[in-house]
């Protein structure tokens, strides 16, 4: 009696198909065995990238299990390198993932003039656009209210210091050009439009200052595909005119 208990209980859990009106159901859940694949690599830099295609780590090249591979740029911090889908499920083994490292710049955050010349000299590139006006300014604030122009409503002045011992109202710059570090360091830093203000603690405080960005995200096209062109002309070095029995490689960059 226990015997046939046990087994019409595990029959119960065997899965069947069923068909409703044409179409065919499982009465359980399926869960799909994925083919082996290798494990993710991760670096921080597009020249590893390009290193380990050019080392060949894994011998796929020389073995020629591949002959090409496609490089996506899913964002200015993250590139993802893929082998051809193989197998009868065509899974696509994700070989390598690129995320650089970069210090976090608190945009849209009002911070202390101190604060704003160190974060321009340590995250941004120097010299770059409006970045030498901008941390004058912010280097020279002097304490008291900030005051806002009622000619057009964006433009300010603070107190800062002109000369060894002398102060002006200085008009704040607004937008503003500057290039922040938001990218692969192998790259050129994209050039975009930043909302720099100016707020006020107080009579006998020096005001705080942020920067928003004001260009739409339009930087993430420019670096995406500086980031593709980059990439592509680093695999054509690096497999440039192979001999004839020499195992080669494709690189195919999307973005």
């Amino acid at each position: 009696m226990i015997k046939e208990a046990l087994e019409y209980l595990v029959n119960l859990r065997r899965p069947t198909t069923v068909n409703v009106a044409g179409r065919t159901y499982s009465t359980d859940k399926l869960i799909e065995v994925i083919e082996p694949t290798v494990d993710r690599l991760g670096v921080t830099t597009l020249n590893a990238l390009i290193g380990y295609l050019q080392a060949d780590c894994d011998l796929m090249i020389e073995n020629r299990e591949v002959d090409r591979m496609t490089a996506h740029v899913v964002s200015p911090t993250c590139v993802k390198l893929y082998a051809p889908a193989t197998g009868d499920f065509k899974v696509r083994p994700e070989i390598m993932e690129a995320k650089p490292l970069l210090r976090e710049i608190p945009f849209g955050r009002y911070i202390s003039g101190e604060e704003m010349v160190v974060l321009l000299q340590s995250c941004f590139v120097r010299n770059e656009g409006d970045w030498a006006k901008v941390l004058a300014l912010a280097g020279n604030v002097s304490a008291g209210a900030t005051r806002d122009y009622t000619d057009d409503g964006m433009s300010q002045a603070v107190t800062a210091r002109v000369g060894v011992a002398s102060k002006a109202d200085v008009v704040v710059p607004n937008p503003v050009m500057l290039a922040p570090y938001r990218t692969f360091p192998e790259i050129k830093q994209p050039v975009s439009s930043f909302v720099f203000r100016a707020r006020s603690n107080g009579a006998d405080s020096a005001p705080s200052f942020a920067l928003f960005e004001a260009d739409g995200g339009a930087w993430r096209i420019e670096a995406m595909q500086s980031i593709a062109e980059w990439l592509q002309a680093g695999a054509d070095m690096a497999f440039d005119q192979p001999e004839a029995d020499e195992a080669s490689i494709d690189l195919n960059v999307i973005y």
